[in-house]
């Protein structure tokens, strides 16, 4: 009806013989008025025809602006708890979680090893890893003096490398951990993927201490040669001693709870390039390695729990650790790498024990809370899969 209305209006227009200034638009006038009124019969019945259409679709865009404000809430929110417990790390309550911390773009894994937690075979696997899985492992040199705190200059340095990495790499080496936001300069948007490995603090104790003394015997032979030198006799002495006598003579080599700076602990490993996280039985430097691994670490895995830890390495970081549970077992790696000049151990005594969690209790309270991170994160796993 409306068309007839439009083309009959135009044709009474045209038939005028004489088109003057009033009536020349007259055309276009009656055109335009005729569109709009076809637009409003078609709003009309659709409104009539559809109504729980229309009304589905206002309530899902409802949805997604209340969706959108509570995410934008939520992440507000996380944020403000995770600079409140920055700035009050000795008071702050950390949770190990499964929140998995991989970052979607990463190409770079690092892994800053802890002595004496499995590392050498944990690269090994990462060496087999590599060619599956189309990555490159760079192994640190140590040729050159190293150091595990390193100057502002040096991490500048390593950043840098890094940066300059447009593959897949891995690199491993006993260092502390560095944060890369602070020193990157081309490559704001990536992030590495940290990694490591911790065991029972008593046990690494123990593993570090037959260390010295079962390496390769030309450094043993040497070591004694050295000692002589000071005292006679007292390199043989210092060979032949007994950790359980080490620990309950509280000899120098055996004091764990002395105020000096040491490497051999887990804790700085995770706290990071603060002088302060080498103190011992630091309370702050214990929570802030509690803090970087929730909030910068992938996975930290259990030597003693190998199982969990794969499956969770290769469910959060597939790009770098698929298949390795078959390549471990299939492999023997828990047996092919282990320091060959390490011959069977006795178990330590109860009483040797109680002695060392008591020493080394900051370090079995971040054992504990690695322990239950990864649990965490194994749960994750299993329900994913």
């Amino acid at each position: 009806m409306i068309l007839t209305f439009r083309r009959w209006c135009w044709n009474s227009c045209c038939e005028s013989r004489r088109i003057t200034p009033k009536n020349k638009f007259l055309p276009y006038v009656v055109s335009l008025v005729a569109m709009k009124l076809t637009v409003m019969m078609l709003l009309a019945s659709n409104k009539r025809g559809h109504p729980q259409r229309m009304g589905a679709a206002l309530t899902d865009d409802s949805s997604l602006a209340v969706t959108a404000v509570n995410a934008a809430g939520e992440e507000e929110m996380k944020n403000r708890r995770y600079w409140q417990m920055l700035e009050n790390l000795e008071e702050a309550e950390i949770e190990g979680t499964g929140t998995n911390r991989t970052h979607p773009s990463s190409i770079w894994l690092i892994y800053n090893r802890v002595p004496r937690c499995g590392g050498l075979t944990m690269v090994f696997l990462m060496k087999e890893l590599a060619k599956v899985n189309r990555f490159a492992h760079q192994r640190h040199q140590y040729r050159t003096p190293w150091n595990r705190l390193l100057i502002e200059e040096e991490m500048k340095n390593l950043v840098t490398w890094f940066e300059y990495q447009h593959q897949a790499k891995s690199y491993d080496r006993h260092f502390l951990h560095v944060n890369f936001t602070r020193f990157q300069r081309y490559t704001k948007n990536l992030r590495p993927t940290y990694i490591n490995i911790v065991r029972d603090p008593a046990e690494r104790e123990y593993s570090a201490f037959r260390g010295r003394r079962s390496q390769d015997p030309l450094q043993i032979t040497q070591e004694i040669k050295r000692r002589d030198a000071a005292g006679a006799g007292t390199g043989m002495e210092w060979y032949t001693k007994s950790f359980d006598d080490c620990i309950l003579d509280e000899d120098p080599e055996c004091a764990f709870n002395s105020s000096d700076y040491t490497f051999s602990r887990a804790i700085p490993y995770f706290c990071g390039q603060d002088p302060r996280c080498l103190v011992p039985r630091s309370r702050w430097a214990l929570q802030r390695a509690k803090f970087i691994i929730e909030h910068e670490y992938s996975v930290v895995g259990i030597l003693d729990k190998m199982n969990e830890t794969l499956q969770v390495l290769e469910s959060y970081i597939p790009r770098f650790f698929a298949g390795s549970s078959k390549i471990y077992y299939s492999r023997g790696y828990g047996r092919r790498h282990e320091n060959r000049y390490i011959k069977s151990k006795p178990a330590l005594s109860e009483k040797v024990l109680a002695k060392l969690r008591d020493s080394l209790s900051d370090e079995y309270e971040l054992y504990d809370f690695c322990q239950q991170r990864l649990y965490h994160q194994h749960q994750q796993t299993i329900n994913t899969h």
